[in-house]
């Protein structure tokens, strides 16, 4: 990485975001900056706002008298809240609003943007005309098609806040785009010579809903032929550089401590813990959550990260969070001391950036379904609620008859995509992406969804409920709950998914939810919980109606712990003779619940995945603390398990495994039991209540619970969502009762 200087940097190397500055965000930059950018900026203003004037008073018919001013002034209508989507005219403040008809603008917006030919792949660049820090910014438009491989740079950013606008010269004339782009665009001008860039509020036409469509289309293109993404995080803060100095020196020692009261590493510039707090605080950008930088980042060929004067390339992304897992992985001060607040998960959009980059350069790319990546980016945000699906399309597998259209209601366009989903792969996966109503703070679509429609729009309570919600994802692909099955839909009206499926009973009792991140004494409290749930004080080894036993689901060198191991060559699939021999006991019912039957890689957690180092598996400390349920040795403190053969290190990390796993499978989730019918032990969804149906469907990997409701004398079912049911997750139920339709509203 670079430390490219004020004369060095093209041109732009000044204060902080001005959207970010009115609402007091982390990466607010020092009082004296913000002054300086701001006087700047209003002069510039009041010049071009005067040059308008001048021009709109003059005499003459009225194609000379708006000529180019007045025919960009129509552009001016930008939502710049996160990325390219519908505009409106309340995004121009009155300080900078230029007066004009609303059929001028049109006219006039027509003649900016030509139209684009689909057939040659047609999209628009800018280009930046040379200049110094405090001259107008000025820019010209032109076509050009992606099929003669055009030399030009993207650009990646956060649109802003659409009701603080300011002006930029466009073919001449006033355009207005929001304080975020107008400060990159003056970071990156060249002093001398022009750079020719793709930006997309000004390179597509916001107001023609058909060219959005069609340019969206092309989305992947743009990115995989440009020469280099240019990522602009935004302006200085007060500690970015700090970060970006981490940048340089931390992957070099994976030992560097972050605590001051400890010994440093190779580097003691950079080993204090206000190192740590500025990378964190970077992660915590708005740019990081938005959800086109997925793409951005996979596709492009070659990326600069730029905030203020400093510059870093994403092959140093990759190297810091690696190093980050290496560190509390290696180092005794990150478990004592921070373990929690800067783990991969606190990275935050760091962590998710590097995510999206290995995608690329794993092949996982070239597999990856729609509904994968949706999983694995949930948590990101974009302006236009169409955009979670539309926004992957460039860089999903599956797709092919999804086509943006962005006249189509929200809610339609997510229940046809679920639709399209099921049809296409013929299962129900997409099922369960619905989240718990009391996981989501607040929703976009005011008109609700169909229950079995997941609201990709919701902002969640807890960032840990999305990366949850893809750990479950990847965890139903063990299971088999209707053998093989296919899904056969159908719709018989707007809102309506008619599936087939065996009712297998209610549920009969319900325990504690688990709405929280779990400590080592919370872990304690809902172990014993659960044990007092199903009876185990009392009845300890009370036989369980059918399941898995010890012996049929133990894998390689875990044949006393009740699980399968990720790692291990496994066949799942046990029959209903062997379960019914094997004697299993509620004990195992019970800890196989915990778990959901899967054993993490001790290393890592799921959403670590393909990012840091790769291990094998060998015998966990669970094989030990859970013989002949001793439990206890759980609640032991960790110098008393190493007689037992354990390493420090081995321990803790193994103890954090399974905490890991427990919160994965129990997250925002509860315990429940069964009717008399069969008595079952298993995990529902936090909503569940007593008296609702469990079933299996035609095409599901996991049985569902479901809510029976009655609309105009007829059985229609409510989805809750999907559940771990110990016994039938492998096709044991399907033999359990008829199939019939049912009805989803």
């Amino acid at each position: 990485m670079s430390k490219r200087q004020a004369g060095q940097l093209p041109q732009g190397l000044v204060a902080a975001d001005a959207s970010a500055a009115k609402r007091a965000r982390v990466e607010d930059v020092p009082c004296k900056t913000r002054k300086r950018t701001a006087a700047m900026r209003s002069e510039h203003a009041m010049i071009l706002r005067s040059q308008h004037r001048s021009q709109s008073n003059s005499r003459g018919p009225p194609q000379q008298r708006y000529g180019e001013l007045g025919r960009t002034a129509a552009t001016a209508n930008t939502n710049a809240s996160g990325d390219a989507h519908a505009p409106s005219d309340r995004c121009m403040t009155s300080s900078t609003r230029v007066p004009s008809h609303a059929s001028n603008r049109r006219i006039l917006r027509s003649a900016l943007y030509k139209p684009l030919d689909p057939s040659r792949r047609e999209i628009r660049l800018i280009t930046l005309a040379g200049g110094e820090f405090s001259d107008d910014i000025r820019c010209s438009l032109s076509a050009v098609s992606l099929d003669n491989e055009p030399v030009y740079e993207a650009l990646s950013y956060v649109w802003g806040d659409p009701d603080v606008m300011l002006p930029m010269t466009l073919q001449g004339g006033l355009h207005q785009v929001t304080t975020n782009l107008e400060a990159a665009l003056r970071h990156l001008r060249y002093h001398d010579r022009p750079r020719v860039l793709w930006v997309d509020a000004v390179c597509i036409n916001q107001k023609d809903l058909l060219e959005r469509q069609k340019q969206v289309l092309l989305m992947g293109d743009v990115f995989r032929t440009a020469s280099v993404v240019l990522c602009w995080l935004g302006e200085e803060s007060e500690d970015s550089a700090l970060a970006f100095d981490a940048f340089e020196t931390w992957p070099k020692d994976s030992e560097i401590h972050w605590d001051p009261d400890e010994t440093p590493g190779i580097d003691p510039r950079t080993s204090g813990i206000e190192y740590a707090n500025a990378v964190w605080r970077l992660s915590r950008r708005r740019y990081f959550k938005r959800l086109w930088i997925v793409q951005e980042m996979i596709l492009g060929k070659s990326h600069q990260l730029i905030c203020g004067n400093r510059q870093s390339s994403t092959d140093e992304l990759l190297r810091i969070v690696k190093c980050v897992v290496a560190h509390r992985t290696t180092c005794m001060c990150m478990n004592r001391h921070h373990r929690k607040e800067f783990s991969f998960a606190a990275l935050g959009g760091l962590a998710m950036s590097a995510k999206a980059l290995t995608f690329r350069r794993t092949g996982e790319l070239d597999k990856a379904e729609i509904l994968h990546l949706l999983a694995t980016f949930r948590a990101h945000r974009c302006s236009d609620p169409r955009d979670h699906i539309y926004g992957l399309l460039s860089i999903a597998s599956d797709t092919p008859h999804v086509v943006p259209g962005y006249n189509t209601p929200v809610p339609l366009v997510y229940e046809q995509f679920t639709v399209d989903n099921i049809k296409t792969h013929q299962n129900l996966d997409v099922l369960s992406q619905v989240l718990p109503s009391s996981t989501v703070l607040s929703t976009r679509i005011p008109t609700g969804l169909p229950t079995w429609v997941p609201d990709w729009s919701a902002t969640l309570v807890h960032r840990g409920i999305s990366t949850n919600a893809y750990n479950r994802f990847v965890n139903i692909r063990e299971y088999n709950s209707s053998v093989g099955s296919t899904a056969n839909v159908r719709q018989p009206g707007r809102g309506r998914l008619a599936v087939r499926g065996v009712p297998l009973g209610t549920i009969a009792r319900l325990g504690s939810a688990v709405v929280e991140d779990m400590s080592k004494n919370d872990v304690v409290e809902f172990i014993e919980s659960g044990m007092h749930f199903a009876m185990l004080e009392t009845l300890p080894n009370r036989s369980y109606p059918g399941g898995l036993d010890f012996a049929h689901s133990s894998a390689t060198g875990m044949s006393d712990f009740p699980a399968v191991s990720n790692n291990a060559a496994y066949d799942p699939r046990v029959s209903m003779a062997a379960c019914a021999a094997s004697q299993t006991t509620y004990c195992d019912a019970l800890w196989m619940t915990f778990c959901g039957s899967i054993v993490p890689d001790f290393f890592k957690s799921a959403s670590e995945s393909n990012v840091i180092i790769s291990t094998s598996t060998t015998e966990p400390w669970w094989n030990h603390s859970f013989y002949n349920t001793r439990w206890e040795y759980w609640k032991m403190p960790v110098d008393e398990l190493l007689p037992l053969g354990l390493s420090r290190e081995r321990a803790m990390l193994e103890r954090q495994a399974f905490v890991s796993r427990l919160g994965s499978t129990m997250y925002m989730r509860r315990l429940f039991m069964s009717d008399a019918q069969h008595e079952w032990l298993g995990s529902a969804p936090v909503d569940a209540e007593v008296g609702d149906t469990i079933a299996i469907l035609a095409g599901g990997k996991v049985p569902y619970i479901l809510r029976q409701k009655e609309v105009n004398g007829e059985r229609v079912f409510h989805f809750i969502g999907d559940a771990y049911v110990h016994g039938i997750m492998n096709g044991e139920g399907m033999a359990l009762g008829e199939m019939e339709e049912i009805v989803l509203v």
